[in-house]
């Protein structure tokens, strides 16, 4: 199993981030997407709520698909289905600092790669720098 882990401490309180966060499809605020598409789900608890991200260089998008949505623990899981990743599953969690700045963590892991030329290690490295960036742009959008 290989683990990826971006976190940030936001200086913004976390009702705020996770209004943003978790309004699943809506990616306005992340600069690496040129669309998404939103395709809801028929379920009351949202799981299987595909947003379709379409970012530049790539041919096709990427589709997410929400597997839980927790307001009082303020943590969305997600996978990526597809991916040159197998079994890759995400979790991003926000909790209170204790100077009631907020902590945003994205979690994810996955088994292998699939994709040949591809290693473990540099898709480690890419999408941690991905998670990352998304950090600084959820950390513009709240200021």
């Amino acid at each position: 199993m290989h683990t990826i882990i971006a976190e940030k401490d936001i200086n913004a309180p976390i009702e705020k981030i996770w209004a943003l966060v978790s309004d699943f499809a809506n990616l306005d605020w992340y600069s690496g997407a040129e669309k998404v598409e939103h395709i809801p789900s028929t379920k009351a608890d949202r799981s299987g709520e595909i947003r379709r991200i379409y970012m530049p260089g790539m041919a096709d998008p990427v589709d997410e698909i929400l597997e839980t949505i927790d307001a009082n623990q303020h943590r969305i899981s997600y996978q990526i289905p597809g991916s040159p990743m197998a079994g890759y599953q995400v979790e991003v969690s926000l909790t209170t600092n204790s100077d009631q700045s907020t902590h945003a963590k994205w979690h994810a892991t996955f088994t292998h790669v699939t994709m040949e030329g591809l290693t473990s290690e540099m898709m480690v490295e890419m999408v941690t720098k991905t998670y990352a960036e998304m950090l600084v742009d959820v950390e513009k959008a709240v200021s």
